[in-house]
C-alpha cells in the first residue's frame, strides 16, 4: 500500500507588507511635557545650571504671576482716570461732546508724555548713580526692584480716586470756610463772571483741572518707581544669569554644589527665562481680566484680591531670594563669614577646638569655621535697600579712604602711622619664624576706627592686590567690633589676628587625585583656601572696593652716604 507523502503543514503565507502592517513601528512622538521642558528649561537641565535654579525660578514665576494680574487692574484704573468709559473726559470743561473729546485727548496725551518723561529721567539718574554696585548686591537690589514695582502698581490704582477726592475736598472745604479763599479766587480768575451760576461752573472746571494735575503727578511718581524696577531688575537679571550658568566645566572642590558641566549656555538660560516670563504674562493677563470684570461689580472683592496678591508677591520674592546660593563675596556675605571666623577665637570656639582635638579626624587643617554659601543664603539680610545703607553708621568699613583720614582717626600723623605699622611688621616677622611670606611681610594697607563717623577707615597702598583688599576689609570689620570681642577692637590685636587666622602659615594639602597620596604646598592664605574649599568663588572676584578708590604710595628716601 502506497503511502502519500505530505509536506510539512504550513500556515497561510504572510507577505512582508502584511507583517509590516500588523506590527507597525511606533512613531517617535514628543509628549507635551517634553515640549514644555524644552521650551521652559535650559538644554541639559539639571546638569547645565546650578542646583538653586529650579527653586528660584518656581518662586520667581509665582511672584511674576502676582505682578501681572495686578498690572492689568492698575492699567484699567489708569485708563479710567484718563476718561475711558466715562461720558465726560478728564479735565473737560465744556458741555459740547466734540470739545469734551478734544480736551480729553489733549489731557491724556499730556499726562502720558509727562509720565514717560519722568520715567526716563529717573532711569537715567539711577543708571548713573546706583547701577555700578547692583551686581555685587543682587539680592537686595532685586527685592528693592520688586517692592518698587508694588509701589508703582498701587499708585496707578489709587491715582484717579485719590486725585478726585483731594480736588473735591480742596474746593468744597474752601467754599465752606471762605467764599473768597485762594482756591475760589484762582478759579474765578480763570473764568471771570458776575453771575452765581457762572461762578459755580468756573469752580467745577478748576476742580477738574486740579484733579488732572494731581492725577498726572501720581502717575508720574508711579513711572519713577517703575524706572527703578527696570534698572535694578535688568542689572540683577544679568548677574543671576551669570550665576546660574557659571562653572566653566571645572570642579572647584569635591563638595562643590554649584559645579556644572556646561557653562557656555548664558544665551540659552536667558532665552528660557524669557519664555517663562512670557508664559506667566499670558496666564496673568487672563486672570487679570477676570479680576477686573469682577471688581467692577464688587469693588471690595477687587481691593481685597489686589492687597492679597501684593502680600503674596513680596513673600514669593523673599522665598526666591532665599533659594539663591550666590558664591561671590560681597559686603554682607563677607561680614557673615568674618563673624563666624571670629567666633572661633572666642571662648566657645576654644571649646569647639578642644572637642575636635579629643576626637581627631583625618583632616587636621580645618582650624577655622567657614560658612558655606548655603548657610550664608539663610542668614544674608535682604532689607533695607542698598541706597539706604549709605546713612550714618550703617557702613562698617570705608575701603579706599585717604591716608590723612586714617591718620586723623588714629590720632597720629601720617609719619607716625606708617612708622607704627613698620614696627608691627617687624615684631610679627620676628615672632613667627615659621609663618609664610604673606603673614610676615608688610601689610599693604592701614586701618583705624573713626568714632565720629562710626566706621573703620582703610587706606590701600598702590601695590595692594585684589585678595589683599579683602583682608583689608576684614581688618576694618574687626576694628568696628564685628568680631564681638573687645580685644579685637585694638589695632594691634586685630592685626595679629589677621596675620594668624586669615593669612596663616603655608599649609600642605592633598592632591585632588585620590589615587595619589602626594602633598603639595600652597602659598595662598589659609582663609582663602578654606573659603574655596567651602564652595566660595576665588577671593579675587569680590565686589568690595569702588572704582576710583584712593591709593597711597610709600617712597623711601636714600641716605646721602649711600
Amino acid at each position: 500500500m502506497k503511502t502519500e507523502r505530505r509536506g510539512p503543514e504550513r500556515g497561510p503565507k504572510v507577505s512582508s507588507f502584511d507583517d509590516h502592517r500588523s506590527h507597525p513601528p511606533r512613531p517617535h512622538r514628543r509628549p507635551f511635557s517634553s515640549f514644555l521642558s524644552a521650551a521652559l528649561l535650559p538644554a541639559g537641565y539639571p546638569h547645565s545650571v546650578t542646583r538653586d535654579y529650579l527653586g528660584f525660578q518656581v518662586y520667581d514665576s509665582l511672584q511674576g504671576l502676582c505682578s501681572y494680574v495686578r498690572g492689568v487692574c492698575s492699567s484699567a484704573a489708569v485708563l479710567a482716570g484718563l476718561g475711558v468709559g466715562s461720558g465726560s473726559g478728564l479735565g473737560s470743561s465744556s458741555s459740547s461732546s466734540t470739545s469734551s473729546t478734544a480736551t480729553t485727548l489733549a489731557a491724556a496725551a499730556t499726562i502720558n508724555a509727562a509720565r514717560d518723561a519722568v520715567g526716563m529721567l529717573a532711569g537715567f539718574f539711577l543708571a548713573a548713580t546706583a547701577a555700578p554696585g547692583m551686581d555685587a548686591d543682587a539680592k537686595r537690589w532685586r527685592l528693592c526692584a520688586d517692592v518698587s514695582n508694588d509701589v508703582s502698581l498701587v499708585l496707578e490704582l489709587v491715582a484717579a480716586p485719590l486725585a478726585s477726592a483731594a480736588a473735591a475736598r480742596w474746593f468744597r472745604g474752601a467754599a465752606r470756610e471762605a467764599p473768597s479763599s485762594l482756591a475760589l479766587s484762582f478759579s474765578f480768575s480763570l473764568f471771570p463772571s458776575s453771575r452765581k451760576e457762572d461762578r459755580n461752573i468756573a469752580a467745577t472746571a478748576a476742580e477738574k483741572r486740579l484733579r488732572a494735575v494731581l492725577f498726572a503727578l501720581l502717575v508720574s511718581l508711579a513711572a519713577a518707581a517703575r524706572a527703578l524696577t527696570g534698572v535694578a531688575g535688568g542689572a540683577t537679571r544679568a548677574a543671576l544669569t551669570a550665576h546660574f550658568c557659571r562653572g566653566s566645566g571645572r570642579k572647584k572642590s569635591e563638595n562643590d554644589e554649584n559645579d556644572i558641566s556646561n557653562s557656555n549656555n548664558a544665551g540659552d538660560v536667558a532665552a528660557k527665562e524669557g519664555s517663562q516670563e512670557a508664559a506667566c504674562t499670558l496666564v496673568g493677563m487672563l486672570l487679570g481680566l477676570l479680576l477686573t470684570r469682577a471688581s467692577t461689580e464688587r469693588p471690595k472683592l477687587g481691593a481685597f484680591a489686589f492687597a492679597l496678591l501684593t502680600v503674596l508677591h513680596v513673600y514669593f520674592n523673599a522665598r526666591a531670594l532665599r533659594c539663591l546660593r550666590l558664591t561671590s563675596l560681597n559686603k554682607a556675605r563677607l561680614e557673615l563669614v568674618v563673624r563666624e571666623m571670629a567666633a572661633v577665637s572666642s571662648e566657645k570656639g576654644e571649646e569647639r577646638r578642644k572637642k575636635k582635638r579629643a576626637s581627631p579626624s583625618d583632616d587636621k587643617e580645618d582650624e577655622l569655621s567657614v560658612l558655606t554659601p548655603a548657610d550664608a543664603a539663610a542668614l544674608e539680610p535682604l532689607w533695607p535697600p542698598p541706597f539706604l545703607s549709605f546713612s550714618r553708621g550703617s557702613n562698617r568699613v570705608v575701603l579706599g579712604a585717604s591716608l590723612g583720614e586714617v591718620a586723623e582717626a588714629a590720632g597720629k600723623s601720617v609719619e607716625e602711622l606708617l612708622l607704627s605699622q613698620r614696627e608691627n611688621d617687624d615684631a610679627s616677622s620676628s615672632s613667627s619664624s615659621t609663618s609664610s611670606s604673606s603673614s610676615s611681610s608688610s601689610l599693604p594697607f592701614v586701618a583705624a576706627f573713626s568714632p565720629s563717623r562710626r566706621c573703620s577707615l582703610v587706606a590701600l597702598r598702590s601695590d595692594c592686590s585684589r585678595s589683599e583688599e579683602v583682608a583689608a576689609y576684614v581688618l576694618g570689620l574687626l576694628l568696628s567690633g564685628l568680631g564681638g570681642s573687645e580685644e579685637l577692637k585694638d589695632p594691634g590685636e586685630a592685626e595679629r589676628w589677621l596675620r594668624r587666622r586669615w593669612f596663616g602659615a603655608e599649609r600642605r594639602r592633598r592632591s585632588s587625585n585620590p589615587k595619589t597620596k602626594t602633598e603639595t604646598t600652597s602659598k595662598k592664605p589659609l582663609a582663602e583656601l578654606l573659603l574655596e574649599r567651602a564652595g566660595w568663588d576665588p577671593i579675587e572676584r569680590h565686589g568690595l572696593s569702588k572704582q576710583g578708590s584712593l591709593r597711597y604710595e610709600v617712597r623711601r628716601r636714600r641716605d646721602k652716604d649711600e
